[in-house]
């Protein structure tokens, strides 16, 4: 979500290499420990179904979507972003 609030525009003004980087580590390591925990006996993790990934990535699309709408009326009202 950091994408949709750092700018006025998402597609005006490209994010750091760093921020990029970190941003996919996040996502990949989110991801991936619980996985490759759920092996370790210690940790009790359990491999969700595919089904909450779609519905992951579904609820973040329609909050970046709402955060767009939210900053372009704040934008509107105020006639400057943060």
């Amino acid at each position: 979500m950091i994408f949709y609030i750092r700018t006025n525009h998402i597609t005006k003004s490209r994010p750091s290499n760093t921020l990029l980087l970190l941003t996919f580590l996040t996502i990949v390591s989110t991801i991936a420990v619980p996985i490759l925990l759920s092996f370790a006996t210690g940790f009790n993790f359990v491999i969700l179904p595919a089904i909450y990934y779609l519905y992951l990535i579904g609820f973040v699309i329609i909050y970046g979507v709402i955060a767009q709408i939210v900053k372009s009326i704040y934008i509107k009202k105020y006639v400057e972003w943060l």
